[in-house]
């Protein structure tokens, strides 16, 4: 199965589905059937994107993804600014929320202190 990101007119239709998505980049893979889906870290991505947070636990539940400490890892690889968030669950527990968030003028004087001008160019 091959995965590509595939940047789309916001509000176009998705092959898909054929409903419209308010998210203008989407991550497409083929299916065994041949039809395009929605990769599981690209469904994620979008869940963040809206202003959701999640467990660790929910991604491996409602996402399907095995590992969701390296989806998280992978998403900040790839730019998108994940926030872990210590949160305590109804029954008490202790977990850590994700979510995705603009960085603070410190990041980004860190960033430029650390890596120079090469980390704001592409």
């Amino acid at each position: 199965m091959s995965c590509v990101p595939t940047v789309l007119p916001c509000n176009s239709d998705s092959q898909m589905t054929g409903r419209r998505h308010p998210l203008c980049h989407l991550f497409f893979c083929d299916g065994e059937n041949g039809e395009n889906m929605m990769s599981r870290k690209g469904k994620l991505l979008n869940y963040l994107q809206k202003g959701n947070t999640v467990t660790a636990k929910q991604i491996t539940g409602s996402f399907g993804l095995k590992n969701p400490h390296d989806a998280i890892f992978q998403l900040r690889n790839e730019g998108y600014c994940v926030y872990s968030n210590p949160a305590k669950l109804s029954d008490g527990t202790k977990t850590t929320k994700y979510r995705i968030g603009n960085p603070t003028r410190k990041m980004i004087a860190t960033a430029n202190a650390v890596l120079g001008s090469s980390a704001f160019t592409r």
